[in-house]
């Protein structure tokens, strides 16, 4: 849920600019993306972290690293539905918010929105790949967090 409300706030205070122009023309379904997919990504990446921990004999470092593949999947995964539910018009129709002409707001669009998810998806993926298994695995030794995982 902390994950959601950070990137609703991201937009609200203008540090996302495309999340600030989704929150400009729909905001309820705006908010309703980011929890969703902040809420489902830590969800699923939880299941699948205890999931691997049982099936390694509770190694953190590969209980954590396909936990950080299946975040960025799930939230790219839900991010799409809900542009495609709720901004559908946006995309399909963009000569009407966007001032494209009608032949190129199409291709405009979704190139843009495609470029975009695809650059973070992959982005996110290395970062979290490389990051969280590292980080999990040193956690797990120190005195102060090792009871947060999972033994």
């Amino acid at each position: 849920a902390l994950f959601g409300i950070v990137c609703f706030l991201y937009g609200f205070f203008g540090l996302d600019a495309f999340t600030n122009l989704m929150l400009g023309y729909k905001p309820i379904e705006t908010f309703t993306i980011c929890m969703a997919k902040g809420i489902l990504a830590g969800v699923f990446g939880a299941l699948i972290y205890k999931a691997v921990m049982k099936i390694s004999k509770n190694k953190v470092f590969p209980s954590a690293l396909a936990s950080a593949i299946i975040c960025p999947v799930i939230n790219t995964v839900i991010y799409l539905f809900g542009m495609a539910i709720f901004f559908r018009d946006m995309t399909v129709n963009g000569e009407s918010y966007f001032g494209f002409e009608p032949s190129a707001s199409l291709f405009s669009v979704f190139g843009a929105m495609f470029l975009m998810v695809i650059t973070n998806f992959i982005l996110e993926v290395i970062v979290t790949a490389i990051c969280s298994p590292i980080l999990a695995a040193n956690l797990a030794k120190s005195k102060k967090f090792g009871k947060l995982f999972v033994r």
